[in-house]
């Protein structure tokens, strides 16, 4: 009974405990000395690969405009299930990390190292149609190169 206890305070304490704002891509690069080295909250599909170095894996947050790389624990990034491509939407998530505008840990690059990762809504498939435009390029290439072949083979019959 006194874990419960503990557990409830503990969760009414993180429950009024305030997030940092959630800042884009634009934000943390335009104010990038004013966030070094400070807890940001990050948004965005994971997209691409997930790379694992160790315990840890680099994974890439797209936030609609712009990624960043995400270095996160790899039982944090095992919750993730889809990861965005041309066919399919991935997961989005939420990630509460540190930000570093030149990391010493990882050659200077600018990235944010996670200390919570959450996933805010699942990925999914995308179908995707050819537009009527490439429907009507591709038809026009096609005659187009039967009537250039047909036309050196004709050619070629007077040489």
């Amino acid at each position: 009974m006194p874990k419960l206890i503990i557990m409830l305070l503990l969760c009414g304490v993180f429950a009024l405990a305030e997030l940092p704002p959630k800042l884009t891509f634009a934000e943390l690069v335009d104010n990038a000395r004013q966030f070094d080295g400070k807890t940001v909250r990050y948004c965005g599909e994971v997209i691409g690969d997930i790379l694992p170095r160790g315990g840890k894996v680099w994974l890439n947050v797209h936030d609609g405009e712009n990624a960043i790389g995400i270095f996160a624990d790899r039982e944090a990034a095992a919750k993730i299930r889809m990861l965005g491509n041309y066919r399919q939407r991935g997961d989005s998530v939420e990630i509460l990390g540190h930000f570093h505008r030149a990391c010493a840990e990882h050659g200077g690059d600018l990235d944010i190292h996670a200390v919570a990762l959450a996933i805010r809504e699942p990925g999914y498939a995308v179908e995707r149609q050819p537009g009527s435009i490439k429907i009507v390029l591709t038809i026009m290439l096609v005659l187009t190169a039967t009537a250039l072949a047909f036309l050196n083979l004709r050619n070629g019959d007077r040489n």
